[in-house]
């Protein structure tokens, strides 16, 4: 069939059009920040242009723990069972980044294969993969750091079953619900399947495997990340605080949707945002207030009661990292997290996460530690987090007291309004109960305000509301 000359040079104007359009799609005014991504691997937590730099901290500052993470690798099986070894395949992949020899690379794929058959042995029994989502970013951040040493068939091996465990358990309308399933959403912990959308994105936006899925995961991603930071700077306020009262949570797993948004957002953005959100590098402030001699704690909401120790495991590493992002912006609230990490016993770093030390390549430059004598007085009021602490001072022989009115959260929160809690060499009025299930304790006493120091109306009508907070 003859073509006009001038329609096939429309034609040929055409197709370059489209083939431009579909090989970089288009970012709208609302999302500029796509444009930033990078286009090389690897874009989690470390890239081309910073590898150097945390290669050399291994090495150097945290060789200690480099060499404890590289033997524990070596003990790994070389032919893995199907289990969870998400955390296994990213300190793998890393410990190949740094030695550069084949068997880690070999390993890596192994254990990224039994995990992800393990992910879809648990859908397939009713069972989600896992509370946390932890263990799952790290396997997505094994596949984005051994990327570059992969052939196309290798990756499609891996990601695509992986993606459809990933979408089985977003819990869209009309999939299937799942045992232990943690859907949990932005006003919470954040450590549920929906963390997990961000990480899926970098590590898959634009490599041609699914790029309307990536794209899909990467901006809703973005938008629960940036919903989770403004809920938790309004939970702070002025004053300072986390996102719940109760400390085995705000001191534990909370923290690390904060910290991994800010290092992806840096090694695949080029974008430090950590100074935008100040609230972060409070929070040992309302630590500290919360602190009582012998490691203990008052033990709001939600807090076992069995001893009423601080759970200081986690904390170590997390204020490492507001020593590594607000050294320089916010360098008295990082020179009390240095004093912070001096005062826990035995402290060390989580294994939740064996490769973050290596990535905090700013942690020395934060200024010397600073004490909070400075800092305390003898009383504060946390208005958001609805608590006023007192002390008549610091040390063992001294009294501490916290009282519980308003506030603004109901995560992990009892019905608890003006209890009070008194601390004098042990604890002199305490709140009470504890979590034991099954059973009715949690739910008709643990939480209840019969297991507070507050006034008790009777009313034989009462009907009483949801386990939580303030909810009818």
């Amino acid at each position: 069939m003859n073509i006009n000359p001038a329609y096939g040079t429309i034609l040929i104007m055409l197709t370059v059009i489209i083939t431009l359009l579909t090989a970089h799609p288009a970012h709208s005014d609302d999302t500029p920040w796509l444009s930033k991504i990078r286009k090389d691997h690897p874009r989690l937590f470390f890239n081309a242009d910073t590898w150097q730099k945390v290669k050399e901290r291994a090495l150097n500052q945290e060789r200690e723990w480099y060499d404890r993470v590289k033997r524990r690798v070596d003990r790994y099986p070389v032919e893995p069972e199907v289990k969870d070894w998400g955390r296994e395949a990213a300190a793998t992949a890393f410990v190949f980044r740094m030695t550069g020899e084949p068997r880690y690379l070999e390993l890596t794929k192994k254990l990224l294969h039994k995990s992800i058959e393990h992910y879809h042995a648990r859908n397939a029994e009713g069972w989600a993969a896992h509370w946390y989502a932890f263990s799952r970013v790290n396997a997505w951040s094994a596949y984005d750091w051994i990327y570059n040493d992969l052939t196309e068939e290798e990756r499609r091996e891996i990601v695509i079953p992986f993606i459809e465990h990933v979408e089985r358990e977003q819990r869209r309308p009309g999939q299937p619900r799942f045992t232990r399933h943690n859907a949990g959403g932005t006003t919470t912990g954040f450590y549920g399947t929906h963390n997990l959308r961000w990480f899926v994105g970098l590590a898959l936006y634009d490599d041609g495997i699914n790029d309307d899925f990536a794209l899909d995961y990467l901006k809703s991603g973005y938008e629960f990340n940036m919903e989770v930071l403004a809920h938790r700077k309004k939970s702070a306020g002025d004053d300072g605080g986390a996102a719940s009262a109760s400390l085995n949570y705000s001191m534990g797993a909370y923290p690390w949707a904060e910290y991994n948004f800010f290092h992806t957002m840096e090694s695949a953005l080029g974008e430090d945002i950590s100074g935008s959100w100040p609230h972060v590098a409070s929070f040992p402030e309302y630590v500290i207030w919360n602190w009582l001699p012998g490691e203990r704690e008052f033990g709001t909401g939600d807090s076992y009661h069995r001893d009423n120790k601080l759970s200081i495991g986690a904390m170590y590493s997390h204020t490492a990292h507001i020593m590594h992002f607000y050294g320089k912006t916010h360098p008295e609230r990082a020179a009390l997290a240095r004093w912070m990490q001096g005062a826990i016993p035995d402290g060390r770093y989580s294994s939740t996460w064996y490769c973050h030390p290596f990535f905090l390549t700013r942690l020395d430059n934060a200024p010397p530690a600073k004490g909070p004598s400075e800092l305390l007085g003898t009383a504060y009021h946390f208005e958001n987090m609805g608590q006023v602490f007192m002390r008549s001072g610091s040390g063992p022989d001294d009294t501490y007291a916290l009282f519980t009115v308003n506030g603004i959260l109901i995560q992990h929160k009892h019905f608890d309004n003006n209890n009070f809690t008194i601390f004098k060499k042990g604890f002199l009025a305490l709140d009470t109960g504890t979590r034991p299930e099954p059973g009715q304790h949690l739910f008709q006493y643990y939480c209840r305000t019969v297991a507070h120091n507050c006034i008790l109306i009777h009313n034989p009508e009462e009907k009483l509301p949801g386990y939580w907070g303030s909810r009818a």
